[in-house]
């Protein structure tokens, strides 16, 4: 079962409801995605999710929506400052 991935470039809210069966997702970075606040409710379901990397114009209200959905999402899942390499090097290894 997929736990992270990383999507980049022309990948859109219609593209988030094809996320919604990754039930064991824990680490998924759409940053360099256009994802917008409108297709946020399509991640509600990723209830093992421990990063989401989003990006820039997600407002804080999506990331509102999201935490009252996903309560086990750490606080500071939403960090830019959490990096793919944990997860790429120590993390999926484990996994």
């Amino acid at each position: 079962d997929l736990v992270a991935l990383d999507i980049r470039g022309n990948f859109t809210d219609a593209g988030l409801a094809h996320l919604q069966n990754l039930s064991n997702l824990e680490f998924l970075d759409i940053q360099n995605s256009a994802v917008t606040d409108a297709g946020i409710d399509a991640l509600f379901g990723l209830k093992k999710l421990r990063v989401l990397k989003l990006p820039d114009r997600i407002t804080d209200k999506a990331k509102a929506r999201l935490r009252a959905a996903l309560p086990g999402l750490p606080a500071d899942a939403f960090s830019s400052r959490i990096e793919s390499s944990r997860y790429e090097t120590d993390g999926l290894r484990s996994w």
